[in-house]
């Protein structure tokens, strides 16, 4: 998995394995490996550009593989998908995809984040919308619910960034589609996640 992300000497092991002797030399043992003759590898990535990181493979080296490509999901599968599999309503499964479209959006046009993807994956998209899923498995707290996915959200996506001003568009985002204050205060002293996830943490014997 993530095979551009590999370092140069494992894509080099690889490249030499995969020629015509499938064969490798280990240096430091002085001893060759020969590939079993049903000897297949199956490798996925995300593309170069697109997701922060990756790096561009060479020609010679994709050629040992046969390529298959996939778009990504429509949003409108996407959707369907969080819904039936988080249980988060409609209303609130557009506005956390809205989230991720603008910031996509803000990355296209100024180059805040490190690939089209480098802030927000649809990895994210599933825990952030888990997190709705356990805090409303919880009958009779009363919850804002446009309040808390902004926190989680938050919480979720700034924990990945490193600068002031990305977290600032992530923090604008969220406040745009959620109509709600993000009180970065009283959620990074614990007041918030206090609030919000006692009764979940004292039903599933969770320790923070």
């Amino acid at each position: 998995d993530e095979l551009n992300l590999a370092p140069s000497d494992v894509l080099e092991a690889l490249n030499r394995l995969l020629d015509d002797n499938r064969e490798l030399f280990i240096a430091e043992t002085q001893t060759t490996v020969k590939a079993h003759p049903h000897f297949v590898l199956f490798a996925t990535q995300n593309p170069a550009g697109s997701y922060g990181g990756r790096k561009s493979l060479s020609r010679a080296f994709r050629n040992r593989f046969i390529e298959l490509h996939f778009e990504d999901l429509p949003l409108k599968e996407v959707k369907q998908i969080i819904e039936g599999r988080c249980q988060l309503p409609a209303s609130y499964s557009s506005k956390i995809i809205s989230v991720m479209q603008k910031l996509q959006n803000r990355r296209a046009k100024s180059g805040v984040f490190a690939g089209r993807h480098g802030l927000i994956t649809l990895r994210d998209l599933f825990r952030w919308a888990e997190r709705y899923k356990q805090s409303s498995s919880q009958p009779g707290v009363y919850q804002d619910w446009d309040q808390l996915l902004a926190n989680d959200g938050y919480m979720l996506l700034a924990g990945k960034v490193r600068r002031t001003d990305e977290e600032n568009a992530i923090k604008d985002v969220l406040s745009s589609v959620f109509k709600r204050n993000i009180d970065t205060g009283s959620i990074l002293n614990g007041c918030l996640v206090d609030h919000e996830f006692s009764s979940i943490t004292e039903n599933m014997g969770i320790v923070w």
